[in-house]
């Protein structure tokens, strides 16, 4: 076997391997004090999932912001809730810029809006409402457990106003919604994490309906 044969050989190997490993994207950018940014996120999710963030120019410092595409995991829901996909969802890091120090929150008057996308026909093929689906956020309950939660729970939380939109979104801390016509969930947050899509279980959206029902009854 001549060198050259066995060095093309090698090299033919080393780059079937590097082929056939998963690709690992995200997408970075740094936002100085003022600024307001798009940044889309990488493939495989959805073409209109991204986020938009601002940095307002009170901040003394610049954020790098990065942006990928991850697996949910099993970790356990919120009572009421299950996520529609577990392979399906995007994470949102931001650091200070000079300290490189992780941000667990976003400074005052920041804020991050994150937009999520689904194929509306799979969720129905699942026997889901697209209308239905919200922004899950992953949020550490203790040291030892995390829990999926529905973003309008994690803004209550934070005593920030929840307020539900269906339709095109705004860009107001704590609104959240659902562009169905587009195919998003969004939700207007001041924290990073890991974003999923969810859903509120069919009893749950019974008990809705049925309060609902009874409100109309009583205001007869």
């Amino acid at each position: 076997m001549s060198k050259t044969f066995l060095y093309c050989f090698m090299a033919a190997v080393l780059w079937a391997g590097i082929c056939s490993e998963p690709a690992k994207a995200a997408v970075t950018a740094v936002v100085a004090p003022g600024e307001d940014i798009v940044l889309l996120a990488p493939l495989p999710l959805e073409e209109v999932s991204g986020v938009r963030i601002y940095n307002p120019v009170t901040t003394a410092f610049g954020f790098r912001v990065e942006i990928e595409g991850v697996t949910a995991g099993a970790a356990p829901v919120e009572p009421g809730f299950q996520l529609v996909d577990e392979t399906f969802a995007l994470r949102l890091s931001v650091q200070n810029e000079m300290t490189r120090e992780r941000l667990r929150e976003l400074p005052a008057r920041a804020k991050a809006r994150i937009r999520l996308g689904y194929d509306r026909s799979r969720i129905r093929a699942k026997g889901l409402r697209p209308q239905n689906l919200t922004l899950m956020r992953l949020v550490r309950k203790d040291e030892a457990r995390r829990t999926w939660m529905s973003c309008g729970r994690v803004l209550s939380r934070k005593a920030i106003t929840a307020i539900r939109r269906m339709g095109s979104p705004v860009f107001e801390l704590g609104y959240y919604g659902n562009d169905a016509a587009n195919e998003y969930v969004w939700a207007v947050m001041d924290v990073p994490g890991t974003y999923a899509l969810g859903i509120p279980e069919p009893a749950s959206l019974l008990l809705a309906a049925g309060g609902a029902g009874l409100l109309a009854i009583r205001r007869r």
